[in-house]
């Protein structure tokens, strides 16, 4: 498929610079070349950009002259997005139940379900109309997943979870584990407390490669509408992540921790257990979260994690303690000779 640049921005009120060429592929300023269409969104990337050889790039009504045909445009990145799936189209998605599928007693399946090859659904479970389980996808019993859901490959479902609509699990995730409680006992034992609830993903919830959220002690761990948790993000029993929260790969949320709504957390941050974040939080990679945060907005970085602002000015005295330090010893060393001499 082709798209010519002239077609392109009069589709999305632009303004073309440069020759009418036919355009066959989308790409990053770094991969782009002839044939291509690249996008600029930022200028710390404009280097890229004058060196790239793509045939086009979209790029701002403001953006000085580069070396190629330009689309000028609002918003480069959001119209290099809608470009994606007509120039780079999707395979076409399964269809049907295949042979290999084992499926319980009493399930219910909706208008267009496609199950693939070695898929269990356990007895009792509800999947409803277009949703989609790739292929070796475990569901236990009683589980509810809604419609126009997305299951990728060697996920596992546990018993009596509720997915809701247009929610993906990607590759690998446990939806329903166990949640990790042990109680010793007087010599020391530990025996796993049973855990009774269930887990639910709201409307719009994307779970990552290899995440894991496990069911509540009781109740329900509850990922709320539109959350993304990227892969390897762990959520621990009885958590609450509030809608539109974004969260980013090998985050660890303890128990009964209670994330606020629209909260942006990095990659790597640890969360203690039996406390809550307002909304509007940003917590940056790699902090540890201890206490709760009250403060809407509030911009969190280090451990055990603070403000942004006051974190920045101890790194900045981090790199002069070598300096003090010599400054302190000369000082005392001063001191200590005065003192001899008197």
């Amino acid at each position: 498929m082709q798209l010519m640049l002239s077609e392109i921005a009069k589709e999305f009120g632009g303004v073309l610079e440069g020759d009418d060429f036919p355009i066959y592929r989308l790409a990053r300023l770094d991969d782009a070349g002839g044939g291509d269409l690249s996008f600029l969104q930022e200028q710390r990337y404009r280097p890229a950009a004058v060196k790239c050889t793509a045939t086009a790039v979209l790029v701002k009504p403001d953006e000085p002259a580069l070396p190629m045909a330009m689309i000028r445009v609002e918003n480069p990145y959001a119209v290099f997005q809608q470009l994606l799936p007509r120039l780079h189209p999707a395979l076409p998605e399964p269809k049907g139940i295949h042979t290999s599928a084992v499926v319980g007693e009493n399930v219910q399946l909706g208008k267009d379900v496609a199950i693939g090859p070695l898929c269990v659904i356990g007895d009792g479970s509800i999947i409803g109309d277009g949703s989609i389980l790739y292929g070796s996808v475990w569901v236990g019993r009683e589980v509810t997943i809604g419609e126009y859901c997305r299951i990728f490959p060697q996920v596992s479902i546990r018993d009596r979870v509720v997915i809701q609509n247009r929610v993906t699990v990607k590759d690998g995730a446990v939806v329903g584990s166990e949640g990790f409680s042990f109680l010793p006992d007087e010599h020391g034992v530990y025996s796993a407390v049973p855990q009774l609830g269930t887990v639910v993903l709201e409307d719009d919830v994307s779970v990552g490669a290899n995440a894991c959220i496990d069911r509540a002690l009781s109740g329900a761990t509850i990922i709320e509408k539109g959350t993304k948790l990227d892969n390897m993000v762990h959520v621990a029993h009885n958590v609450r992540v509030g809608a539109h929260t974004v969260i980013a790969a090998q985050t660890g949320i303890s128990g009964s921790t209670k994330i606020g709504k629209h909260n942006r957390i990095g990659g790597q941050v640890g969360f203690n257990g039996h406390i809550e974040t307002a909304d509007k939080v940003t917590i940056a990679a790699q902090a540890g979260v201890v206490g709760s945060v009250h403060n809407t907005g509030d911009i969190l970085w280090g451990t055990p994690a603070i403000s942004h602002r006051l974190m920045l000015k101890i790194s900045v005295l981090l790199k002069q303690l070598p300096e003090l330090f010599e400054r302190v010893k000369k000082i005392e060393h001063s001191k200590s000779s005065q003192a001899d001499e008197h």
